[in-house]
C-alpha cells in the first residue's frame, strides 16, 4: 500500500518533468547536410541566432532573446527561447529532425550571469514546430517517447 501511495504522490511530479522540454519529431525528406542547412535556415529566418553546434555534428542550437518576457521579468532577468536540434540519417534519401523547445531565464548575480531553465515558452514551442514545418514538409510533428 505504501509502494502505491508513493506512485500516486510522484506520477505528477515525473508528468510535469516530460513536458518541460517538449521534442518534435518530424521526417525529412532530404540527406542529412541539406535538411541541416534547412533548419539552420529556417532557425535564422524565425530570429534565432545559431550559438552551438556545426553540421559535422549534425546537431545545433539556436537562441532568440524574448524582449517582451524579459520586460516582465525585470531588470535583472533576461528570457530566451532556445530551440535545440538534432538530425539523425534515416536512409540515404531521408533524414529525422529532433527539435527540442526550451526557455532559459539568465538573472545577474554577484558572480555574473547565472541561467537557470524554465518551461519552454509558448513562443518556443511554435517556432519549433514552424521549423518542422518548413524542413519535414507534408509531415505532423510528433512529440518524442
Amino acid at each position: 500500500m505504501a509502494r502505491l501511495l508513493a506512485w500516486w504522490a510522484l506520477a505528477p511530479v515525473l508528468g510535469a518533468c516530460a513536458t518541460y522540454w517538449p521534442t518534435l519529431e518530424g521526417r525529412s525528406p532530404t540527406a542529412a547536410a541539406a535538411a541541416y542547412r534547412c533548419a539552420d535556415s529556417a532557425a535564422s529566418a524565425l530570429g534565432f541566432a545559431h550559438t552551438v553546434g556545426a553540421e559535422r555534428t549534425r546537431s545545433f542550437e539556436a537562441r532568440r532573446y524574448d524582449e517582451r518576457a524579459s520586460n516582465l521579468l525585470g531588470m535583472e532577468r533576461r528570457q530566451f527561447d532556445v530551440l535545440s536540434v538534432e538530425l539523425r540519417p534515416a536512409d540515404t534519401a531521408a533524414t529525422n529532425l529532433r527539435v527540442r523547445a526550451e526557455t532559459v531565464v539568465r538573472r545577474i548575480t554577484r558572480e555574473g550571469w547565472v541561467e537557470e531553465g524554465a518551461p519552454a515558452s509558448p513562443g518556443a514551442q511554435r517556432a519549433a514546430r514552424e521549423l518542422l514545418a518548413r524542413c519535414a514538409p507534408g509531415v505532423t510533428p510528433g512529440r518524442s517517447p
